[in-house]
């Protein structure tokens, strides 16, 4: 089994800020893993934030491919991510990288698409959403105005700045009619998390993710508790075992594929159990910010999924998939059955969104 490693920087095509800074280059790690005469894959742009960098990422992939190596099988994918976990327990990015290119590889020796092998329908694929960085009001506006001329139907704004009213209400004027999602990136105590909630909820916003620091469980749960939107966590979410904490905080939760390394088969709903074993009703994205449509009658199983992107002068498309607990007697829960269109005391319906590195 033979593997290279290689990283590019990508630059965007327009500066991308965020409440934390500007980036003007996408870092990312390739992996190509190549037997019996087949390569598959692999790629991540891994972010500091969560603790990991190229460098890291780069430094670590030789170790998990010897892993890969000593497994001997490229199809045995649940062999290779539990021995991937051992070597590098805390570097999901590096592991997903490495998971990215087993599955291209495992589906490129059978002879079809990597949605095919995994059951998926081409004719679901998810709508992207385009998100807009922080920017001077009129730039924002004229890039929103540009994306929906693009055919983009559903758009994120970056806040988390000390002129947020003002960007917001440039980018609603120049596009009234569009479903607008806004992302804070924990730059809000609870709060101005509260205040500003009102008027993006009369501005017509769908989601709003990770508004308050990402310790700040009992904020979320603040401004949960006064508006209808959709409240994501995202910072505060970095693994599978912080969800119990923020599930009567928030209604979703952002789970990016290269922070959680999840590998496999997309698909399907689980219900999250409490401490005491009672189920609550939080919903689970693979990666950013679900959309909550009009009511619908439709079956979870014919749910839409959506996903995020931003303006980048190289860019892969991504799909994902819906994961959702169902069952609970909470209010945030009721709420957000309410709000997808399904009866108190039934399961509501929440399509997922696709992968969105910040």
């Amino acid at each position: 089994m033979n593997w290279t490693v290689s990283r590019h920087d990508l630059p965007l095509s327009a500066p991308f800020g965020i409440s934390r800074g500007t980036s003007e280059i996408c870092e990312c790690v390739v992996v190509e893993l190549t037997h019996e005469g087949t390569t598959g894959y692999g790629a991540v742009t891994p972010s500091a934030y969560f603790g990991e960098t190229t460098e890291t990422v780069t430094e670590t992939l030789p170790d998990l491919l010897a892993a890969v190596d000593e497994v001997g099988d490229p199809h045995a994918g649940q062999r290779i991510e539990r021995l991937c976990r051992e070597v590098a327990p805390d570097q999901p990015a590096a592991r997903s990288a490495v998971g990215i290119a087993v599955a291209d590889w495992a589906a490129r020796t059978l002879g079809v698409p990597l949605y095919r092998q995994w059951g998926l329908d081409p004719e679901r694929v998810p709508a992207t959403s385009y998100t807009v960085g922080i920017d001077p009001p009129e730039e924002m506006a004229a890039k929103a105005h540009a994306a929906v001329e693009a055919g983009f139907g559903i758009l994120k704004l970056k806040l988390g700045s000390d002129d947020d009213r003002a960007r917001f209400d440039a980018v609603r004027a120049a596009v009234p009619e569009t479903e607008l999602r806004v992302d804070a990136n924990a730059a809000w105590d609870a709060d101005e998390a509260v205040a500003k909630a009102g008027w993006l909820e009369a501005g017509g916003v769908t989601m709003l993710e990770q508004p308050v620091a990402a310790d700040d469980v009992a904020g979320l749960a603040r401004v949960t508790d006064v508006t209808t939107m959709a409240v994501c966590a995202d910072e505060a979410c970095q693994t599978a075992t912080d969800i119990p904490r923020l599930a009567d905080a928030c209604n979703v939760v952002n789970v990016k594929l290269p922070s959680a390394a999840v590998r496999g088969r997309p698909g399907g709903w689980f219900t999250l159990p409490t401490p005491t074993g009672s189920p609550r009703c939080l919903a689970v994205w693979s990666s950013p910010a679900p959309r909550f449509p009009p009511p619908s009658t439709s079956r979870p199983s014919s749910t839409t999924p959506t996903s995020t992107a931003r303006s980048c002068s190289m860019r892969t498309p991504s799909r994902a998939s819906p994961s959702r607990a169902t069952g609970s007697t909470s209010g945030r829960c009721r709420r957000a059955r309410a709000r997808a269109g399904s009866e108190p005391g039934k399961t509501g319906r929440f399509p997922a969104s696709a992968v969105n590195r910040q």
